[in-house]
């Protein structure tokens, strides 16, 4: 379900909240303790993952934190997050495909990495075929949705040939550029 404020902004959905809780507590030990460490500091024993989780949880409402994630936000990461939220359940086969004409699959791979090291994407397993699909963090989407834009998926138009007349033609080649 989805929580709606007084000011009419729908807010965090719990589902996705659960889910990006999941992707954080089955992650290897190592990667969850390198991440954590970076963002609440040295971990004491002994711990509990599901309250390191609400810890993290908790970094990750302050509107200074946000702030500051944002503010490191560059085009290649506002690119990926732009397809990530236009494809509902976006994977990694389907961004390397829909950028491999801009960027190697080394460089997306690694792009990926590094959102997730940000926290502001997730992988969820799916779990009757088992395929990793990618989300926007649900603590941070809200604040990130007014820097998506289409425009960053496609290119700008150009101009190839136009017409002499002012009259409007229907040609071949209108109708395939539509």
């Amino acid at each position: 379900f989805i929580m709606t404020f007084e000011n009419g902004r729908q807010g965090i959905n719990v589902e996705n909240v659960i889910l990006w809780r999941e992707s954080l507590t089955t992650m290897k030990d190592n990667h969850f303790f390198d991440l954590l460490k970076i963002y609440l500091g040295e971990i004491k024993t002994p711990y509990n993952k599901q309250r390191l989780t609400e810890q993290l949880a908790g970094f990750l409402r302050k509107s200074e934190n946000i702030q500051n994630i944002i503010s490191f936000l560059d085009e290649f990461d506002l690119q990926i997050l732009t397809a990530i939220n236009l494809f509902p359940r976006a994977t990694e086969t389907l961004l390397i495909d829909f950028f491999s004409t801009q960027y190697s699959q080394s460089d997306l791979y690694a792009e990926l990495l590094n959102l997730e090291d940000r926290l502001l994407i997730y992988k969820s397993k799916d779990k009757f075929s088992g395929t990793d699909f990618i989300f926007i963090n649900p603590l941070l989407k809200d604040e990130l949705t007014p820097y998506f834009n289409i425009k960053f998926l496609l290119p700008n138009p150009e101009v190839i040939k136009s017409l002499e007349t002012d009259e409007f033609c229907l040609s071949a080649e209108f109708l395939a550029s539509f």
